[in-house]
């Protein structure tokens, strides 16, 4: 299956005209996807990121033509919260059009909030779950210690400064970090490493699909087929939950992005002074 995703532009500020969710967008987003992957359709193409100010009719009717042209198969989100999936499922039912199929999301042993709504999400609607980062950035491959520096060539090591979820040496992710090595405990009672540990976790929960692996060497590869090749008995999922449990977070700076409403201005009320 080829899948890939439009709207990861919007970061890039000096590209205001050649990013976002718009009709015009999309249109120059997917022919741009077919060139570079020299196909002439795509099997799954999602949206990246929730488009605050753009409404999911101009954005699922778009898609929608695409699918007609036959330039893409199906449709999908990443990083969408559980009320925007329903928002989504309902308009494409209201206007008998193509529904999002899929969802990618972030899920680990200690980034849970997937649990919390997303996932029963899921199953009503009949939605595929990919997960990703099910090793937390490299968090729990057990590589990092509360209070020491990370090895040099490691990726909290090279992030350092720009990624402050990873870096060990920071007072306030101690916390964090305590929580891991208790993690790490329970998988060396269980005689397994706490990366294969943590890939076999995202894999034991019902609604999710399929688990995504990013490595970048072939060592890496070979931890992720280790770990998903492992069945974890209950007791350990019990333990797992004791330590972390379901629908939590441990680090709420892991957030994939911030919506609108929690900027200052839409957190207060403002008072206007009268003049005199």
């Amino acid at each position: 299956m080829l899948a890939t995703k439009f709207g990861a532009e919007a970061e890039a500020a000096d590209k205001i005209n050649q990013s976002g969710a718009s009709r015009r967008w999309i249109r120059t987003a997917i022919e741009q996807s077919l060139s570079r992957l020299q196909t002439d359709y795509i099997d799954l193409y999602q949206l990246y990121l929730p488009f605050e100010f753009v409404a999911y009719e101009e954005i699922l009717t778009t898609l929608q033509d695409l699918v007609v042209e036959g330039k893409i198969q199906h449709i999908g989100t990443s990083n969408h919260l559980g009320w925007q999936m329903v928002q989504a499922q309902n308009i494409s039912e209201r206007y008998r059009i193509q529904r999002f199929v899929s969802e990618q999301t972030p899920y680990s042993m200690i980034n849970r909030r997937m649990e919390f709504e997303l996932a029963e999400v899921a199953q009503r609607y009949d939605l595929s779950l990919f997960v990703y980062s099910p090793l937390s950035g490299g968090l729990l491959t057990g590589k990092y210690k509360a209070g020491q520096a990370a090895q040099s060539d490691s990726r909290a090591a090279v992030l350092k400064g720009h990624a402050d979820t990873l870096d060990p040496e920071l007072a306030e992710n101690e916390y964090k970090f305590k929580i891991i090595e208790k993690l790490q405990q329970l998988a060396n009672e269980a005689g397994i490493s706490l990366a294969d540990m943590a890939i076999a976790f995202t894999q034991s929960h019902p609604s999710v699909t399929s688990t995504l692996w990013g490595p970048r060497t072939f060592e890496q590869l070979e931890v992720y087929m280790s770990g998903s090749q492992m069945r974890l008995d209950t007791n350990v999922l019990d333990a797992i939950d004791a330590i972390v449990p379901p629908g939590k977070r441990i680090d709420d700076k892991e957030q994939t992005w911030t919506p609108d409403w929690m900027s200052t201005v839409k957190r207060r009320r403002q008072f206007h002074k009268s003049s005199n």
